[in-house]
């Protein structure tokens, strides 16, 4: 809005609308305004270039990798990062799937032992291997088909039963004469009883003495 549209307008008279005063207030308000919408476009203006500024660098640092890429097969390189990440997760689930396969091992084989078992690999070949490793509560399973071998096949276990009183004797001792009684120091003094006899008989008839001429 320019002074001299406001000073030139009057009515049908020819005389003026507005005084000095009001077009002087009129263009004062105008121009605070016509400020702020300068400085609202800069601020806006100054945020565009700073992006734009931003989007040039970005560009940039992207033009420079790619330049590093150049005589690059960007279609092998790809190929070849999938296979890495392929072999990657492979062998992660193969020392998983190993080591829970010792874990297994190890805790069959203790259960086994702990069953009294006298031979555990004859009583491994009697369990479903496979399934006991798919159980989801591998110890209670492993310790229900032991139970079942046993009670079909008890030959396998050691008897709980050792009591010589019952006439077990200890495997390699059966037949064998008790060993002789040396309690109340007859071995070691020659004490005697009441015959005369110290409790040995080793059969030596008339040991002469020594000859000392």
């Amino acid at each position: 809005m320019k002074r001299d549209f406001l000073e030139g307008l009057t009515n049908g008279d020819g005389q003026k609308i507005l005084d000095k005063a009001t077009i002087d207030s009129i263009m004062t308000e105008y121009g605070k305004e016509l400020n702020g919408l300068k400085d609202d476009h800069k601020k806006a203006i100054e945020a565009l270039e700073k992006e734009r500024d931003g989007f040039s660098t970005q560009l940039d640092d992207a033009q420079k990798k790619l330049k590093g890429f150049d005589g690059v097969d960007v279609n092998e390189l790809q190929g070849k990062v999938a296979q890495l990440t392929q072999d990657i997760e492979d062998s992660k689930k193969k020392y998983e799937a190993e080591i829970a396969d010792i874990k297994f091992a190890n805790l069959l084989d203790s259960k086994i032992t702990q069953s009294g078992a006298k031979n555990n690999k004859a009583v491994l070949a009697l369990l479903d291997i496979d399934a006991l490793k798919q159980s989801k509560n591998q110890e209670q399973d492993i310790l229900a088909a032991i139970t079942a071998v046993k009670a079909s096949d008890d030959y396998l276990f050691a008897s709980t039963n050792s009591n010589p009183a019952e006439g077990n004797a200890p495997e390699g001792q059966e037949g064998q004469q008790p060993l002789p009684n040396f309690s109340n120091g007859n071995l070691q003094t020659g004490n005697r009883n009441e015959s005369g006899n110290t409790g040995f008989d080793f059969g030596f008839i008339g040991v002469r003495p020594h000859d000392t001429k």
